[in-house]
Order: structure tokens, then C-alpha cells, then sequence
């Protein structure tokens, strides 16, 4: 349970948001410490420019090795523009994608070399992305093997199900897949951590986005759209400074954790975006901003209140493009953090704020 080791060693954040719901953007977020408002990276194998700073540089610059071991072709430097700071960059080729095991072998084979030189790393996995398909041998954790997930049931009402598998009847089937998927990662990893390099290492574990399940107003299973479901990510911090086991309810946003890394491994000097994570564990609710995917939409967290603002009509879930441009959802996230309900008419007045706050964001980024 690796996982559960790292929340038993460090900080767990459990109110923190990514900045956009797609793959390359929201690494590049993380690499750079800004938003993709500011970097124009909103599509997925849309590079960023070599002149941008990133994590991987700063770490470089004060004499680490910089290793990059990833899963999948939307972050292989070739698509991404992250390999700038990287002494290696491995990924799937020319594939679109490869198993954590593959990933993990590659970076395992390279830490030989290095064991006397301090130490950037970044491992990115996939197998919990869609379409779900685990191991044999993981494939029924959660479901019961006796069960056909493709008998109809025609009492039950239509199931959610996958784009990839519209001949599925029983769509907890999938969740249980998903959920199959996380257990493979996790053990793998576990295999990595439990090298002597790792034992006292700082190391940050997060996610680009979200997944939508069986839950919500969206497509299920997948990341198309932008609410709680896909802003909402896991963030663990681990440093041998910290207290074990903590827990922080603080609104953070995953753009903060190269800055925070950089403090902890003592490097405040650096000049880096981000604010520093610890120094927010108490933090005050703050409006959170991020982009949905291809620029199609935008959206602010604060409180309990989640806003979303359609900026082009082509959000497949929420009506023909000519009803739907610039109009705005609200949903209250502590009652319904599956974005089932959307109250803006109900909740006029916060409704008007929130979309005067995320309008004035979004014209910040457009004067910087």
C-alpha cells in the first residue's frame, strides 16, 4: 500500500484542485508553477516554448540529476516540450501509451548510476486512465467474478457507461476496473519506494486531473468536462521535516507543489512561480481558478461554491452551442460534490459574483 504509506508519512492535502483537466497542460502547470491562462498551453501535444523556466532546470541548476520516467505520449517530451532540464526523458515511444511496469523498469535500471549524485525525479503513470483494462489477474478485485456485467437487468434503469464499452450493462463494473487499475499502480510503486534512496527522499504525489465515474452531468468515465469530479486531486507531500500523518483541509492547487519542493529541499533562493504548500495549511478560503481543456471553459472554487463559465459552446453536456455560450453553472460541492445539481437560479446573487470574479481572472491573464 504505497499510497497509504506516503499519507502515513506526510502531509495529505485534501482540498486541492488542478489548474485544467488535460494531460499535457496540466503537467506543464506543474512544471512551470503558472497556469495555463498564462502559458497558452490548453491542448494536449501543444508544447511549451524552451524559454519557459522550469522545475526540472531549477533542480538542474543546483547540481541534481534530472530524471524523467513517463507512461504516455501526451507528456513524452516530443509532444510536451518538458525534456528542457532532463538529463534523461524516457516514454512509450512511439506508442500512445505503456504499462507502470515498463515505466518503472526504465528508471529503476538508470538509479545505479547516480548513487552518489543528489537526485530530481519525476514518474508519471497512466494505467488508471481509459480505457480501463488491468492485469488479468486484477481484474476482479472489486467486482465478483460469477457476475456477467453485460446481462441487462430490464428493471434496472440505462446505465452510465463507458465511450469504449457501450455494450456494458452494470457500470460499477468499470468503477470497479478503475479501481483495479490504482491497486496495479500502487504496488508497483511500492517496489520503488521501498529502495534505501527513496526511504528518506522528499517526494510529492498528486495527479494531472480528475476522473468522472458514474457520477455527475458529464460523459462518465472519462475527463471531458470540467467540474469537481475532474478538478479534484489527491496531494501528498513527503520530507523528512514534516510530521507524520498530518492531514490539511487548506484550498490548495497543485501549480504550488514546484515552488514547495524547491523550499523543502533548500532552495528558497530560487526564483520560481508558486506559493510554498505548508505555509497554507491553515489557509482561508480563496477563489481557485482553472481552465477546462481546449479553452472551452473556466472555472473558480471558493468555499463551497463551484462556478463554470461555457466560453465556446462545445461542451457536449450541456445543450446545443447556440444556448449555452457563456452561459454558467453553479453547484455547491460540500452537498453535491458530483455536480449533479446545478442551483444558479436558485443562488442568483453568488451566481453574479462568481462570474464577475472568473471574468476579471481570465482578463488578468490576457494584460500579463
Amino acid at each position: 500500500d504505497a499510497i497509504d504509506g506516503l499519507a502515513s508519512r506526510g502531509l495529505v492535502f485534501t482540498d486541492a484542485i488542478t489548474s485544467i483537466n488535460n494531460t499535457t497542460p496540466s503537467h506543464v502547470a506543474l512544471m512551470t508553477g503558472l497556469s495555463p491562462r498564462d502559458t497558452g498551453v490548453i491542448a494536449n501535444a501543444l508544447p511549451i516554448s524552451e524559454a519557459a523556466p522550469t522545475l526540472a532546470e531549477a533542480f538542474r541548476d543546483k547540481g541534481y540529476a534530472t530524471l524523467a520516467a513517463v507512461s504516455a505520449s501526451p507528456v513524452s517530451y516530443r509532444y510536451c516540450g518538458l525534456g528542457q532540464g532532463f538529463d534523461r526523458y524516457s516514454g512509450p515511444g512511439e506508442r500512445s501509451a505503456r504499462d507502470s511496469a515498463e515505466t518503472f523498469q526504465e528508471l529503476m535500471s538508470w538509479l545505479p548510476e547516480y548513487t552518489d549524485t543528489p537526485l530530481f525525479v519525476w514518474v508519471h503513470l497512466y494505467d488508471a486512465h481509459g480505457p480501463y483494462d488491468p492485469p488479468e489477474a486484477y481484474r476482479y478485485l472489486y467486482y465478483p467474478e460469477d457476475s456477467d456485467p453485460y446481462l441487462k437487468d430490464e428493471s434496472a434503469p440505462e446505465a452510465r457507461v463507458p465511450y469504449w464499452d457501450r455494450g456494458l450493462q452494470d457500470s460499477s463494473f468499470a468503477n470497479a476496473l478503475y479501481r483495479s487499475e490504482i491497486t496495479y499502480q500502487d504496488e508497483l510503486l511500492q517496489g520503488l519506494l521501498d529502495r534505501p534512496r527513496f526511504q528518506e527522499s522528499i517526494i510529492a504525489f498528486t495527479a494531472d486531473h480528475g476522473e468522472t465515474l458514474d457520477r455527475g452531468l458529464e460523459e462518465p468515465f472519462g475527463h471531458l468536462s470540467l467540474t469537481y469530479n475532474t478538478l479534484a486531486i489527491p496531494l501528498i507531500v513527503v520530507a523528512p521535516a514534516l510530521t507524520s500523518g498530518e492531514q490539511s483541509a487548506a484550498p490548495v492547487e497543485q501549480v504550488d507543489v514546484g515552488r514547495t519542493l524547491l523550499n523543502l529541499a533548500g532552495h528558497p533562493d530560487v526564483e520560481f512561480p508558486g506559493r510554498d504548500l505548508l505555509a497554507q495549511r491553515e489557509g482561508l478560503a480563496r477563489p481557485r481558478f482553472s481552465v477546462q481543456s481546449n479553452g472551452d471553459g473556466v472555472s473558480v472554487l471558493y468555499g463551497q461554491w463551484l462556478l463554470l463559465l461555457n466560453l465556446t459552446g462545445r461542451q457536449r453536456d450541456w445543450g446545443p452551442s447556440e444556448e449555452t455560450l457563456h452561459s454558467v453553472r453553479l453547484f455547491n460541492v460540500k452537498e453535491d460534490p458530483f455536480c449533479e445539481r446545478d442551483v444558479s437560479k436558485e443562488e442568483f446573487v453568488e451566481t453574479k459574483r462568481l462570474r464577475a470574479l472568473v471574468i476579471d481572472w481570465l482578463g488578468k491573464g490576457a494584460q500579463s
